[in-house]
């Protein structure tokens, strides 16, 4: 199944690493992998530590797309088609090795792309990529898919959606992102 956390709010790496930790719990193996994100969230620290999620993240941090330079952001897109290679041969070699019958419902991995959505809307990941690593997931992985939006044919293929939108948010009152809160 495929999973699309969407909108401007606040929450929606959140809500892949509950999930992810959730797995974990049950003994299903994650991989993590964060997209245009430095690897410095407390999230990423935590899950560090549980033997059953692998976390990745590309090499080269250049900051908010729109601050880029030409040069990084063909680094970045590189790094990014890179990553999702690398994320489609380890989704290979777990389903392969797990040994496990599985009936349609049972999950036997789950894979966070957290910005992956962003990237390929920045066009620091093409579309056709993410399209063709989706054909390619066997059924008994459950993927989760973050970003501000997706495209129709991304939406047309998911499961679920779930769309976290601002109400309120302290940076309305001058108030920066806060360590352990939003980061």
């Amino acid at each position: 199944m495929i999973e699309l956390y969407l909108g401007k709010g606040k929450g929606k790496t959140t809500a892949a690493a509950g999930l992810a930790i959730r797995a974990a719990g049950h003994g299903i193996p994650v991989i993590f992998a964060q997209f245009l994100k430095d690897g410095s969230s407390g999230e990423v620290l935590s899950m560090k530590h549980i033997p059953e999620i692998t976390y990745l993240r590309t090499e080269h941090f250049f900051g908010f797309m729109k601050n880029m330079s030409p040069e990084q952001r063909q680094t970045v897109k590189k790094e990014n088609e890179e990553q999702l290679k690398k994320i489609s041969e380890l989704i290979r070699s777990v389903t392969e090795h797990s040994g496990k019958k599985t009936a349609e419902s049972d999950i036997i991995l789950l894979v966070v792309l957290d910005e992956l959505l962003t990237a390929v809307d920045g066009g620091l990941l093409s579309s056709d990529s993410l399209e063709l690593f989706l054909d390619q997931v066997p059924g008994s992985a459950e993927i989760i898919l973050t970003g501000r939006s997706a495209a129709g044919r991304i939406i047309s293929r998911a499961d679920y959606i779930s769309e976290i939108s601002p109400a309120k948010h302290p940076y309305e009152k001058g108030i920066s992102a806060r360590r352990g809160v939003e980061y």
